[in-house]
């Protein structure tokens, strides 16, 4: 910028000192005599493509149809810069008093070609002979230097073409219309530009306060205003440009993000309804001479949201922040398009773009009092946001969340593709509320603390939730489940205690659980409440939001003890419409169980009771001196295929019954008495002989 400067402060000096000259020498000769002064101090050749014209009133000057400044030999293009027309004009009296004063200098329809090769170089560095000579600004040192004042200076309908080859860009500045005044060489200068960047209309002013100390290197005051479309960029500070650097107070308003695209060659930001509309930036701004931008007391806005803090920009193969902010109420809803759970209707298959991750490498640390994130909603949040290559890593220092505390780290990698990971620890969590903003589930309440390891990938939230592994565990403390009377389910075999009015009371509820691809599977779940307990298993598809899962309770009709009957429930269906059914087929086998083992236990108490009741009847023919019973063994019959031996008295069987006559009674033979009944008759003999002494002592 500074070569550039002096390079066109070059050509107004030699063609004013030409001017001297008009009315005594050829305009042909005029014009060789500049384009060799030009040559000297720049090392480019200049052409005049029409003849010179002096004028003399109502001011002293020349003009010229056209002149053209050769690029620089490394490039291919010949033309630097190029007009149609130039024009100036002099103040008399100032050159009567050895200085030059120019009235107006008009620069008709010129078109400037910049260009910076693929190494680096520039086309508006010159280089000649008499370079330093040449352009120096004037010095009171030497009295045959000249000081040089503008009263105007004008550019009509310019173009500007920037070629980057090392980057591969072009930006054509169209419709350049400038105009500058300098009354006074080492006094104020300032500028006013407009034109059209890429189609939108720039308008940017500038004034420095001591232009001769700009010019030479040194830091002068400056104040800059740009106006695109309607956003806008102020600073009021101080600036130099050998080299460049300045610093000051910045104010912009940003929010035509349109505009400001455009003047970049970028296309229009695809930015969520309602996002953008407000993007102001204010802060004390430094511009290092290395080229880094650093940002102190900064306040941002981005529509509602108003940030504080410090930051610094540097510029190399990517840009890399890192800066330190403290916010308030942080309202990021609206990019996440609030929740994705649908209540129902599944995650969202919305495309999220994260490309804006590769604009930079970042480390920065943000205090917020909270942030809505549509699908959640956090407190206080203390978090580290650190990007590279396209990989956010956020380590949640401490995020206040639904009454609890979430600590851990959350990876949003952007590599080929989106994957998001995590290990997350919650401490005293409410789960009605974080159910019911992830997936519109507001059915289980209590307080609970969670470990949870995921990974997902995907380019929308349904991808990701169908790609989900990793693993966790939950212990929640007590609370109840909406929806459901468990209890009453399995009192009563009756699943139709269902409805708003109905809920399950717990203590406790524990579980870990494994995740791959999207579902959840857990074998440990115990569950315990006052009336029952119960021990559940299944799988629960997180990406499909559906159940699959049995809970074998156990009910305990208050008194909290005792294993009781386990009656299987399986709830199926999906998040938003569960369904209830009892396992009766599993119900008729612990049943049948049961009986078994009823009846075996019956068994066995006879076996003891037969036993006992042998041993006090032994115990007690002893004290009585009776023989002792022996305990019945069932006979078992003997089984022969050999009929009985026929002896020679005994007469054969026949089918007729022997008479008894009247002299020959029949003799009945008694059989022997058990140990049970002599003992029996025993006790009557001593009853009677108790009785008999009792009546003779009478």
């Amino acid at each position: 910028m500074r070569r550039l400067l002096r390079f066109i402060f070059t050509i107004f000096i030699i063609i004013l000192l030409a001017i001297g000259a008009l009315f005594m020498l050829p305009a042909d000769r005029i014009a060789g005599l500049a384009s060799d002064q030009i040559r000297a101090a720049t090392g480019r050749d200049v052409t005049f493509d029409g003849r010179f014209k002096p004028s003399l009133w109502p001011q002293i000057g020349l003009s010229t149809d056209g002149i053209r400044i050769s690029n620089a030999e490394w490039s291919d293009k010949e033309t630097m810069i190029s007009a149609k027309a130039l024009s100036v004009g002099l103040d008399m009296a100032s050159l009567l008093k050895g200085s030059i004063r120019v009235s107006k200098l008009e620069l008709i329809e010129p078109i400037i070609l910049l260009e910076k090769a693929a190494d680096g170089r520039v086309n508006w560095e010159f280089s000649g002979s008499g370079e330093d000579k040449a352009i120096d600004a004037p010095s009171e040192s030497d009295g045959s230097d000249v000081a040089v004042a503008i009263d105007q200076a004008l550019i009509s309908a310019g173009t500007v073409r920037f070629i980057d080859h090392s980057a591969g860009t072009e930006t054509l500045v169209a419709g350049v219309n400038a105009d500058l005044t300098l009354p006074d060489f080492a006094g104020p200068a300032n500028l006013g530009v407009e034109a059209l960047v890429n189609g939108q209309s720039v308008r940017a002013d500038l004034s420095i306060a001591a232009f001769e100390e700009f010019m030479t290197g040194s830091v002068a005051p400056m104040k800059t205003s740009v106006r695109v479309g309607k956003a806008r960029i102020d600073f009021d500070g101080r600036a130099g440009i050998s080299p460049v650097a300045a610093e000051g107070q910045l104010d912009a308003d940003l929010s035509d993000l349109r505009a400001l695209t455009a003047v970049a060659g970028q296309p229009a930001p695809s930015l969520p309804a309602g996002v953008g509309q407000t993007v102001l930036a204010k802060g004390q701004v430094t511009l290092a001479p290395q080229g880094s931008l650093h940002l102190r007391n900064a306040a941002l806005t981005l529509d509602s949201n108003k940030i504080n803090g410090s930051a610094d920009l540097t510029f190399g193969d990517k840009p890399f922040l890192s800066g330190a902010f403290e916010a308030g109420a942080l309202d990021f809803s609206a990019f996440t398009g609030g929740s994705d759970g649908g209540g129902g209707e599944g995650w969202s298959t919305d495309p999220i773009d994260v490309s804006a991750l590769g604009a930079m490498d970042a480390d920065v640390s943000i205090v917020a009092s909270s942030v809505d994130l549509g699908d959640t909603k956090l407190g206080r949040t203390n978090v580290l946001a650190k990007l590279t290559d396209r990989r956010l890593v956020l380590t949640l220092r401490e995020v206040r969340a639904y009454d609890g505390t979430i600590t851990g780290e959350v990876v949003i990698n952007g590599r080929g593709g989106l994957s998001v990971g995590g290990d997350l620890n919650v401490a005293s969590l409410s789960t009605q509320s974080l159910l019911k903003d992830l997936a519109d589930y507001d059915r289980l309440l209590g307080t609970g603390d969670f470990s949870f390891k995921f990974l997902g990938s995907g380019n929308s939230m349904k991808a990701i939730m169908n790609s989900l592994s990793g693993s966790g565990s939950l212990a929640l403390g007590q609370g109840e489940i909406r929806g459901f009377d468990l209890a009453g389910m399995l009192r009563n075999f009756d699943t139709s205690f269902v409805g708003a009015n109905n809920r399950t009371i717990y203590e406790s509820i524990g579980a870990s659980f494994s995740i791959k691809d999207g579902v959840l599977q857990n074998s440990d779940l115990s569950f315990l409440a006052p009336l029952l307990k119960a021990a559940g298993l299944g799988q629960i598809g997180i990406g499909s939001q559906t159940l699959n899962y049995q809970v074998a309770p156990t009910a305990f009709g208050g008194s909290g003890d005792g294993d009781g009957i386990k009656v299987p429930l399986k709830i199926t269906g999906t998040w938003a419409n569960p369904k209830f059914n009892i396992d009766l087929e599993e119900l008729a086998r612990q049943r049948l169980d049961l009986d078994a083992k009823k009846q075996a236990l019956e068994d066995k108490a006879k076996d003891e009771l037969k036993k006992l009741e042998d041993k006090a009847k032994a115990d007690l023919a002893k004290k009585l001196g009776l023989p002792v019973p022996q305990p019945e063994t069932p006979a078992e019959p003997v089984v022969t295929n050999e009929a009985p031996a026929v002896s020679p008295e005994q007469p054969a069987a026949t089918t007729e019954e022997p008479a008894i006559t009247p002299e020959q009674p029949a003799v009945v033979e008694e059989e022997p008495k058990s140990p049970e009944d002599l003992l029996k008759d025993k006790l009557e003999d001593e009853a009677k002989k108790s009785i008999l002494k009792l009546l003779g002592n009478r």
